[in-house]
């Protein structure tokens, strides 16, 4: 195993630990960028109102209920993934999944579409700083929704995938042998010790020396991406912004 991979498997292993340490701040947070998202466009919308032209404003309007549906839908779908982990609900989730990647592609278009119209409602400077605060706010909003999801989506397939006893193996490695958390300068030293952590697993539970292996396959498969999550993801992998 490389080094760049290892890493990369760390840090997947880690953005799992620190997604169970604090589920349901991690939903808030969510909530709370939403609720900024929501409220520059209300905002924008009022000002509009008063002097652009109606026609635009009533498509502006109408553009937003459907985004802001579309959040709703994706929210729904995580607080069921959150219910579903918190009483270790076993059943299968690809049909969410499906539904929650259409839901995703629906709203980045959806957000994309939003500049070319408020550029016909708002003046240039009004334009400029709305722009400029929803580009931040949608830079902080769309990766923690995807890696919120797709931390979701492993802990959910480890509960279809492993029985109790290995999840607790698991867990037990996780918890216990992997650092709180690390900076990429400290990357290589702790890269080291998870090396070394998991030969130990796999000696410790050398009956069942694919534990490991099916663990880092629920992982990749659990971290599938989007076309479009891609960047998001990584950037929040290796800090960027990473809230939750």
């Amino acid at each position: 195993m490389g080094n760049s991979s290892t890493v990369s498997e760390l840090k997947a292993v880690m953005s799992i630990k620190r997604f169970r340490q604090d589920l349901a701040r991690n939903l808030v947070k969510l909530e709370e960028v939403e609720s900024k998202i929501k409220h520059l466009n209300n905002k924008a919308i009022d000002y509009a109102s008063q002097s652009g032209d109606a026609a635009s404003v009533a498509t502006w309007k109408s553009k937003f209920v459907k985004i802001n549906d579309t959040i709703e839908a994706i929210k729904q779908i995580l607080k069921d993934a959150k219910s579903k982990i918190e009483i270790n609900d076993r059943s299968d989730n690809a049909g969410m999944w499906i539904e929650f990647d259409a839901l995703m592609v629906q709203l980045e278009t959806d957000l994309e579409d939003l500049p070319r119209i408020v550029v016909d409602v708002l003046p240039k400077t009004e334009s400029d700083e709305w722009q400029k605060e929803m580009r931040d706010s949608e830079g902080v909003f769309l990766p923690m929704v995807v890696a919120y999801a797709n931390a979701c989506r492993v802990e959910l397939l480890m509960l279809e995938k492993c029985s109790a006893q290995e999840l607790k193996q698991i867990n037990e490695f996780i918890q216990l042998k992997t650092p709180s958390d690390f900076s990429d300068e400290e990357a290589d030293k702790y890269e080291l010790d998870y090396k070394s952590a998991v030969a130990e697993f796999l000696h410790e539970f050398d009956e069942e020396k694919n534990l490991w292996d099916r663990f880092l396959d629920i992982l990749a498969g659990g971290t599938h991406q989007l076309p479009s999550e891609h960047v998001m993801l990584e950037r929040w992998l290796v800090g960027d912004k990473r809230d939750l």
